[in-house]
């Protein structure tokens, strides 16, 4: 999950994008998912989740990445 954030961050300025988005399939995951900053839009039994790019970029700021 970590190298598919990396790629995400590298493609954010160049194609405008703003967040990644997924579909958990487990409440597990959706805890995982959450845990790494993903947030939840829409409504169902799992909805599915997003991250900002701007989150991922604060991150990485924070780390000095």
């Amino acid at each position: 999950m970590g190298r598919a954030i990396d790629d995400f961050y590298e493609v954010t300025d160049p194609t405008g994008i703003a967040a990644l988005t997924l579909q958990p399939i487990s409440r597990d995951a959706s805890a995982f998912y959450a845990s790494l900053g993903f947030s939840v839009f829409g409504d169902g039994e799992l909805p599915p989740m997003f991250l900002p790019a701007e989150t991922v970029m604060q991150v990485r700021e924070r780390a000095g990445i």
